[in-house]
């Protein structure tokens, strides 16, 4: 790699067969990614650019599209304060768990998708969820929701919480809609966290219905006027949830 450029830094993970070449510029870094798939240092090699953090206040570059299939899934989504967060940490701690095929940080937004190559492996990496990890005292993890396979019907998500009778609270939620076929998760992640920090999102694959939550019901009128819009794959029909309780009339007396 010294005739790709000058290299400041090598650090191998032994156990886990991956590694990080760091260069003193980004032109030998290039260079370096053209030997992808051949014979050096006793080894056929697959080199790719790492994926470094965009400047606090800029947007990172948008991830090509990732691994489709239905089933049981092979990715989690991880979330936290990511300003202490290391990338090759998070391969050694859910390279624990299975063998981690990709690692897709969107800095700016504070999120993440991590790849595995079965869905074993994920699932034992749900199982870390609020642990200190890589640098991030407590990492959210998840199963990323897989669509189902055309023709078969994606299992049904659980209840969320009953809220009490009446009056709902502030709407944090928006509700999404389109076709589909083409949707990108983690484009829909980037778009609406324009709009403000989102917390969770549940696609209903089979249905092609989505759920969008906020922290903060101000990102809701936001992302309400992207209604119509095209981005994330689809073309996406966005409303606002109704909270719990909207639409019943407060009873009278006789």
């Amino acid at each position: 790699f010294g005739e790709c450029g000058t290299v400041t830094n090598i650090k191998i993970l032994w156990d886990k067969n991956i590694g990080f070449v760091d260069f003193e510029d980004e032109e030998s870094a290039a260079k370096a990614v053209k030997l992808d798939g051949q014979e050096i240092a006793g080894a056929t090699l697959s080199i790719r650019g790492k994926v470094d953090r965009a400047p606090k206040g800029e947007k990172g570059d948008k991830g090509g599209k990732g691994g489709g299939g239905g089933g049981p899934t092979k990715t989690i989504h991880i979330s936290g304060s990511f300003d202490d967060l290391k990338e090759d940490e998070v391969w050694t701690k859910f390279g624990e768990c299975g063998t981690v095929t990709n690692i897709k940080i969107l800095w700016d937004k504070n999120i993440g998708f991590v790849d595995f190559e079965d869905e074993e492996s994920a699932a034992k990496a749900v199982k870390l969820d609020g642990e200190e990890i890589a640098g991030v005292p407590s990492l959210g993890i998840r199963g990323k929701v897989e669509r189902p396979p055309k023709g078969e019907k994606g299992e049904k998500g659980g209840k969320g919480d009953k809220g009490g009778k009446g009056e709902g609270g502030p709407v944090k939620s928006v509700i999404i809609s389109g076709t589909f076929d083409d949707l990108k998760e983690d484009d829909l992640w980037t778009k609406f966290g324009e709009c403000g920090t989102v917390s969770n999102i549940k696609i209903l694959w089979d249905k092609s219905i989505g759920f969008v939550d906020f922290e903060s019901e101000d990102a809701v009128p936001k992302a309400v006027e992207l209604d119509g819009q095209e981005f994330a794959g689809a073309t996406v029909g966005v409303r606002a949830k109704a909270p719990k309780g909207a639409g019943k009339g407060d009873k009278g007396g006789k």
